[in-house]
Parts: structure tokens; C-alpha cells; sequence
């Protein structure tokens, strides 16, 4: 059994388990630490949201912000 063992720890195999780990680990952390709807208006930039960024169906009125939306915006917008 250490044989067999010994001839499958290589040092690529080390690296690519350590990189794995390192990888899921700091996946894992931002996972935990950022809670739901963390990210704000604050935290985007100016343009960074456009028209080709959204996908169809996700912005409906219904989560919009009574107000949010008038004909004086959208006209702007065009």
C-alpha cells in the first residue's frame, strides 16, 4: 500500500491539489462573506450595466422602485 501511495504523490499532483484548495477555498470565502444582494448601486461603476449586459426578463416593473422609472429617464436613456 506505500508503495502504490508514494508513486502517486508527485510534486504536480502537490501543486495541483494545493491550487485546487486555494482556488474552492477563496470561491468558499467570498461565498460566506458576502451576504444576498450585497452588491449596491455604490459598488458599480457609471456604464458598467448596459442594455447588451442585461438579459431579457430581468428587469420588470414589478422590481422596480415606484418612481424609479419615468418618461423623462427612458427618453434620456434613447
Amino acid at each position: 500500500m506505500r508503495s502504490r501511495l508514494g508513486t502517486a504523490l508527485s510534486y504536480s499532483n502537490m501543486m495541483a491539489t494545493l491550487a485546487l484548495m486555494i482556488a474552492l477555498g477563496g470561491t468558499s470565502y467570498a461565498a460566506i462573506r458576502l451576504g444576498k444582494n450585497s452588491v449596491t448601486a455604490r459598488n458599480i461603476a457609471n456604464g458598467a450595466v448596459t442594455t447588451a449586459k442585461i438579459k431579457n426578463g430581468a428587469v420588470t416593473s414589478a422590481k422596480l422602485a415606484h418612481g424609479a422609472v419615468t418618461a423623462v429617464t427612458v427618453k434620456a436613456v434613447r
